[in-house]
């Protein structure tokens, strides 16, 4: 249990005496407790306003002067400027020691130096490296620090730290940040993280300019100590790490270009312990993936015997080895411009990057491959599916988001998108021990019937047949030309739509067209629907789970396909849905619902489910 800030623990007249103690919310310790688990901010829609007292906690606070004097610094604990941007400063500073996370992004930069901070976040204020530097300096226990846009390296004191007639010296040892001692937990001008060695555990650096070997100095403080989180996002200038090797280091993410990359790929090979890696970066960044993938692979660069000759010759030292590290989760996230490209096809870097991180040595029986996959693609085709079912036998948590260019809904790109429908559900079913699943198509043409549909199985014949889409009554036998019985008919079917067969999974998301996860453009279309409950099976079996649609708001209107799952058809004058009714012909919707739950009812795991806007949870 944590325990309470020193003025909650001090005596105090107003406190009970210990043995007259008899309720457990009479401890100071468990209402301190209780207070962290209560929101410390509520948005006030009516207004859009953010009150910064929760009403929870203050209804709490009128039950007594003992309680207010214990829960009213809980109501403190967080200090997000946005939030409390008319709250008087003189209030910040009375309960300025029982601040521990300060937020402070586009607003004020001045204010109480908080000395008790665990988190700080900083950016785009005015004075915000100045300011920065103060609450570091004040700081001896935090623990996250994220700074955005703020040029911290700006405050330090370079005309003090620079040796005399040095300005112009490129000699390392004359470097501002060069000095006797070798302890880098002792707190100077130039070295703002020396103090927290042992106790930063995650660093977050968002459009920072550095220069020299600022980044290295930076970084050394922590990289011997407890720094687990390290986040270089859009970052320009030197990236020289020299010998910094990071102990501890589990989580890493780089956003990488043109021109933040140089030198940025060493901290995957000086991370021994490194599991997450998360890559994010611009089109430009795709074609300086090469040292990233010979890092994860665990193969450098080819030396020539002519390279080595002229290394040799001119006294170069051996390429460094570096370690590999045995990821467990990866991210691939490169922001590219579909609508500039004729073709459909990913780029054969990220898919190398996915497959460099498997580790399988025939010699030794080491296998080792990603846990979770994250990942941006043009569109699934076989090469992505081969890359991805690498790590099938592991494979736990699976997201895919594919931003496939439209030109068009071309007969040839209406053919790729049934086929990655397709593969979508190979990938599924050859995970047996996936939990996780999302997949999210930004197409604007997408529709969730469609892979829907194909996830069932019930695709019809492959592609490549051109009279797929023909017509014929096969249950007369009119196009029985060439002798197919029925019982061919019937395997061939059976063929089609094979059992679902993915026991560990727990969460099935579908998301459809780009505006999906935001805000809908417009009220025009939405609609409030009841709670609906569906059978994954027979009522009458011994096994079968109750799926509930809650109470939500969708956009019928939305063309994702949800209004045809709602059986919801609209004209210019409004719903159809009584006219469709009225016409005799089943809910089309309805019952596609219903099929693909009876497919997915294997699963017994499964507890949630959504299908483009309509969220489900199983009950039973």
């Amino acid at each position: 249990m944590p325990h309470p800030p020193s003025s909650l623990s001090s005596s105090s007249s107003s406190f009970p005496k210990p043995g007259a103690i008899k309720l457990a919310l009479d401890c100071p310790e468990i209402l301190y407790a209780i207070g962290q688990w209560i929101p410390t901010f509520q948005e006030e829609r009516s207004s859009e306003t953010y009150i910064f007292t929760p009403r929870g906690l203050l209804n709490c606070c009128l039950v007594s002067k003992y309680w207010r004097e214990v829960l009213t610094p809980l109501i403190w604990r967080v200090d997000d400027i946005e939030a409390m941007t008319d709250v008087p400063d003189q209030l910040l500073i009375k309960y300025g020691e029982h601040v521990r996370v300060l937020v402070s992004i586009r607003h004020r930069c001045p204010g109480p130096i908080y000395t008790q901070l665990r988190q700080l976040t900083l950016g785009y204020g005015v004075n915000a490296g100045k300011k920065a530097m103060q609450l570091l300096a004040a700081n001896h226990y935090l623990k996250r620090l994220e700074l955005v846009n703020v040029q911290i390296f700006d405050q330090l004191n370079w005309n003090h730290s620079r040796p005399p007639n040095s300005s112009n010296n490129n000699d390392q040892d004359s470097d501002i940040w060069n000095h006797d001692s070798d302890d880098d937990n002792v707190h100077s001008p130039t070295n703002p993280l020396g103090h927290l060695g042992t106790t930063l555990e995650e660093i977050s650096l968002v459009y920072t300019q550095c220069r020299e070997m600022e980044l290295y100095y930076l970084l050394r403080a922590v990289a011997k100590g407890s720094l687990r989180s390290l986040k270089l996002y859009r970052l320009s200038g030197n990236f020289d790490l020299k010998d910094l090797v990071f102990n501890s280091l589990t989580r890493l993410y780089l956003f990488l270009d043109m021109k933040t990359y140089p030198g940025l790929h060493e901290i995957l090979g000086r991370s021994p312990h490194l599991e997450c890696l998360d890559l994010k970066g611009m089109r430009s960044a795709l074609s300086v993936l090469d040292p990233i993938i010979h890092i994860l692979s665990g193969t450098q660069s080819r030396e020539t015997s002519n390279q080595r000759e002229e290394r040799l010759r001119v006294g170069l030292p051996e390429p460094r080895q570096w370690l590999r590290p045995q990821l467990l989760s990866l991210g691939l996230h490169f922001c590219t411009s579909p609508f500039d490209l004729e073709e459909l096809f990913n780029y054969e870097k990220t898919l190398e990057i996915i497959r460099a991180c498997n580790i399988n040595q025939e010699r030794t029986d080491h296998l080792r491959s990603l846990r979770e996959l994250s990942l941006q693609l043009m569109i699934i085709d076989d090469q992505a599916r081969e890359a991805i079912e690498v790590h099938k036998l592991n494979l736990e948590v699976l997201k895919i988001k594919v931003i496939w260019p439209e030109r068009g809904y071309s007969t040839g790109r209406k053919k790729k998108k049934k086929k990655q429908d397709q593969l979508l559900r190979r990938i599924l079913q050859s995970c047996p021990r996936l939990r996780e699943f999302e997949f999210w198509d930004q197409n604007s043409n997408s529709d969730v019937r469609e892979t829907m549909t194909a996830l069932i199985g019930d695709y019809g014949v492959d592609d490549n047949d051109s009279d797929s889409d023909s017509g014929g009554d096969n249950d007369t036998g009119t196009n029985n030309k060439n002798g197919i019985s029925n019982l061919n008919q019937q395997q061939q079917h059976k063929k089609q739509v094979e059992p679902w067969n993915c026991p560990e999974l727990e969460s099935l998301t579908l998301n459809f067209r780009v505006t999906l996860g935001v805000e809908m453009p417009s009220e025009k279309g939405t609609q409030e629907k009841e709670e609906r409950r569906y059978f994954d099976g027979d009522q009458g079996g011994e096994d079968v789970g109750i799926w509930v649609m809650p109470k939500q708001k969708c956009n019928t209107e939305f063309y994702d396909g949800t209004g045809f799952l709602l059986d919801t058809h609209w004209s210019n004058s409004g719903p159809l849905k009584d006219v469709v009714n009225a016409l005799g012909r089943p809910k089309e919707g309805e019952e596609l619902i219903k099929r693909f739950l009876r497919h997915i009812s294997p699963s017994r795991k499964m507890k949630r489910l959504q299908l483009s806007q309509l969220v489900f949870t199983r009950s039973v």
